[in-house]
């Protein structure tokens, strides 16, 4: 595991454990500053799109509207 690696775990474990969405929201802002000027920031994807949503999607046929699909848009994962 790459330190790139364990830093987007670690940023990725605080969204997850934050209390509420607004906190998940500061966290996520906070993050996705620190990761852009570190030179890690690869982008994001929504937690629920990754672990469920796309699949829910998919099986609906690809509807064109996919935003019943992407879930808490609190709830993101770097990558």
């Amino acid at each position: 595991m790459t330190e790139r690696d364990r830093i987007i775990a670690a940023a990725n474990e605080a969204i997850a454990a934050a209390p509420d969405a607004s906190a998940r929201q500061v966290l996520s802002t906070l993050l996705t500053t620190l990761l852009t000027k570190a030179g890690l920031y690869k982008g994001f994807n929504y937690a629920y799109w990754l672990d469920t949503g796309h699949a829910a999607w998919i099986a609906a046929g690809k509807p064109d509207d996919n935003r019943s699909f992407i879930g808490d848009q609190s709830q993101v994962r770097f990558y």
